[in-house]
């Protein structure tokens, strides 16, 4: 019988699904757009809340859904990395569909949360 994981655990499970899935990323050649993190906050309240945890240590309200600033926060954490999340199809997440912009934007914001 497997132990029950934790938040943390399944953050790092999370972490090491982003890297997987940057080893397999091939670049296009286009440049990446620069996101704007006032529209990613608006957007991420809109439709990531109900899950997550948006701004700044705020709790999550699903416990398996780790927190923005928890994940902008994980070392060596990209706008690579969590664009390729963002594109990534999650046992646990409903299947968003962004614009490259509004991806941007999300990415924007969340790196914004980084602790320095």
């Amino acid at each position: 019988m497997s132990k029950p994981q934790t938040p943390s655990v399944r953050a790092l499970i999370f972490a090491a699904g982003i890297i997987a899935g940057l080893a397999a990323l091939q670049t296009s050649g286009k440049t990446q757009e620069f996101g704007d993190p006032v529209q990613g906050a608006i957007l991420t309240q809109k439709i990531c809340s109900t899950c997550h945890g948006v701004a700044r240590g705020e709790a999550s309200p699903n416990p398996a859904a780790p927190n923005f600033n928890h994940i902008g926060s994980i070392k060596g954490m990209s706008a690579t990395a969590l664009n390729v999340a963002l594109l990534t199809p999650h046992h646990q997440m409903p299947n968003l569909i962004l614009t490259s912009q509004e991806r941007a934007d999300v990415i924007a914001f969340i790196l914004g949360l980084q602790v320095r």
